[in-house]
Formats: structure tokens, sequence, C-alpha cells
């Protein structure tokens, strides 16, 4: 099968990352190509990680039988390359993978064209196949949930030990750690965050805060909460203050996931959050937002607990309940890393496209 991967973002985080591991991993079974702008971080990730073919020249659809567009703007700067295959006598299968959660709706006669040169449309929860299916001009039915996946015995094989990660990290041994590892930005809950965990401080002084990561480093906005936020860390009275560990960018931060006992995921929306899947793989017990694909992962009385997006009082209780609950961490942690191995694997998402790409094949 010939692939070609379309992603001409100019910045790199997750999603851009995420991309090139699923078109290496399908380069092992297909012909696989990628397509990004020259000279930006995504298409050095490649050349730099990978083995793929790589084009910053923009190709012939018609070359390929399956053309996946890893973003829905890449509809819009695309458009006329897709156009014209369209009439091609290989006319190649079009699908548009979501990673960023849409909040508009695109339900306008310029968007209706536009999608109607889409076959398939993939996203990776169930959260956002529904809003999908209010928000953009296409059948329901050509909207599937594949999930994400991770390789799992290499991400496994490279979680340090517990102690290992809290003495790189500088955290104390004996204490009880909770906190998140992403980027700082208003959508990921940041703030309610802090103060949700320092007021829980108040009274248990067993509690250490650990955030990781930076912030967007493309938005001031993101870059000034982040200044605001460690403005308030140093503004705590002592005794506070030197139970929080704030750390900016760790390179391959999701490797000490084991530092945390409770592993917090505060974003408002997002399709789906590795980090999430991660924290899950490497045993942690989890508490999470009841809001886009979190609640795919999370299972109240199974995995672990959810709270409202944008709600400070609602983490503080939720977490004030995790923390009552501690008989049940471990149990938790157990079903939630066997179900992330069962489901969430590589091999198993790679199926499901393969699946999926078959399909619609066979209908060309």
């Amino acid at each position: 099968m010939r692939i070609l991967h379309v992603y001409t973002s100019p910045s790199f985080s997750g999603a851009e990352a995420y991309s090139v591991d699923l078109a290496r991993l399908q380069s092992q079974t297909h012909d696989v190509t990628y397509f990004a702008k020259a000279a930006s971080p995504l298409a050095q990730h490649v050349k730099s990680t990978t083995s793929l073919r790589l084009t910053t020249t923009p190709p012939d659809f018609s070359n390929f039988d399956v053309i996946v567009l890893h973003s829905t703007q890449e509809l819009k700067s695309q458009w006329i390359r897709i156009l014209k295959s369209r009439f091609a006598t290989n006319r190649p299968k079009i699908v548009v993978y979501t990673h960023i959660w849409i909040s508009h709706p695109k339900n306008d006669p310029l968007h209706a064209v536009i999608y109607s040169l889409v076959d398939e449309i993939w996203c990776s929860s169930q959260g956002s196949k529904a809003t999908l299916e209010r928000l953009i001009p296409i059948s329901g039915q050509k909207i599937h949930v594949i999930r994400y996946g991770r390789e799992i015995e290499e991400l496994k094989a490279s979680f340090p030990s517990r102690e290992e990660a809290r003495s790189k990290l500088g955290v104390p041994q004996d204490a009880l750690v909770i906190g998140t590892l992403g980027r700082i930005d208003k959508g990921k809950g940041s703030v309610e965050l802090l103060e949700a965990v320092t007021d829980l401080m108040q009274t248990r002084p067993d509690l250490h805060l650990l955030m990781i990561g930076p912030p967007t480093s493309s938005d001031p906005k993101a870059i000034a909460l982040d200044q605001k936020l460690s403005e308030t860390v140093e503004s705590l009275n002592p005794s506070l203050k030197k139970r929080i560990t704030k750390i900016g960018r760790l390179e391959n931060g999701s490797r000490y996931l084991r530092a945390f006992d409770l592993f917090i995921l505060a974003t408002y929306k997002e399709n789906f959050a590795l980090t999430l899947l991660e924290a899950q793989l490497a045993g942690v017990p989890s508490l999470a937002t009841n809001s886009g694909g979190s609640p795919d992962l999370v299972q109240p009385l199974a995995t672990g607990w959810l709270f409202l997006p944008g709600s400070t009082d609602s983490l503080r209780q939720t977490l004030l309940q995790a923390l009552s609950e501690q008989d049940r961490w471990s149990t938790f942690a157990s079903q939630a890393k066997t179900r992330v191995e069962a489901e969430f694997s590589f091999p198993s998402v790679l199926r499901s496209i393969d699946d999926r790409m078959g399909d619609l094949l066979a209908h060309r």
C-alpha cells in the first residue's frame, strides 16, 4: 500500500511527534512517504530520528493509494492537490486524522465543499467523535475512532524505579507526590491544579506537588502564565514553597512518571493525552477531567477519578476523595495498566488502521 502522510505544521509538539511514530511503524509493512515543510522542526525530526522517506516538495497525490492529512488545516492548504487527485485514474483515498480538539462549527458552504473531498475522518476518542459529528459537515458514518498507541514494552523498559526517578528530579523519597506532566497553558488546567493542591497542602504536610513541562514556546500568553505560576510559588510561605517542584522542559519527561504517587491531568478539552496513557502504563493511579478523550482512559470506580474541567473546587474535592481511598490505588493502577497493554499497543492500533485503509480501498 502506498501511503502519504501530510503534516506541514511549522511547530513541533506531541501531535507532530505521534504522526511521525505512526508513519515510521507503517513503513515496516507499507510504502510510506512523509511530506513536511522544508527546514521545519518537524522535517528535522523526521531526518534525525527515522529512515522515513521524506519529501519537502509537494508531491502528486495521485501517486499514492491513501493520503493521511494530520490536521484539518491541511484540507485548506492542500485542497487543490486533493481536487486534482479526484480525477486521477488511481483515485487516492483522503483521510483526515484530527489530533487537535475542534471547538467551532464548520457547517458553512465553504467547509461543506472542502469536506466533500474527504473519504474519512479519524479521531482518537469517543468524546472527539461526538463533537465532530456535531461540528463538521460530514456523515457520522465517515468518522471513526482510531485509538492512539504506544510501543508498550519499549516504554515500560524506559521507566526508572520510583526511587531513581525521584532522585533525578530532586523530589523527597518519603513524600506523597502528586502532580502533572505537560505544557503550561490555561487550557491545560495549570492554574486550577496549583490552586487545588496548595490549598490541600495546608492540612496535608505529607503532600508534595510536582509540575513538569514548559509553556508553549510560540504562545506569549502561555509564557506569561508560566511566569505568573512561578511567581505564585515564590510568594508562598517557605513551608509550602519547599514542597513544590516546578520543572520546565525535561528531555523524555515521561520516563520519570514513576516519581508520582498520583497523576493529574487537568486539561479542559483534549482529543487524547498520551501522558495519561503513559502514567497508567507506569502504574500510577490517575485523576483527569471528564471531558475530551480522558474518559476513554479513566473509568470511575475502575481505573481512576474524574472531575470537572476548569473547576478548582471540583479538582480539590476529587483529589480529597482519591486521598481518602488510598486502599484502591493499587487496584486502579493495575486495572488501568492491564487495559493499556491490551488495547493501546501499536500493533493493535496498526491493525485497526490497516483494516480501515483496506475497507476504503476495497470501495475505490
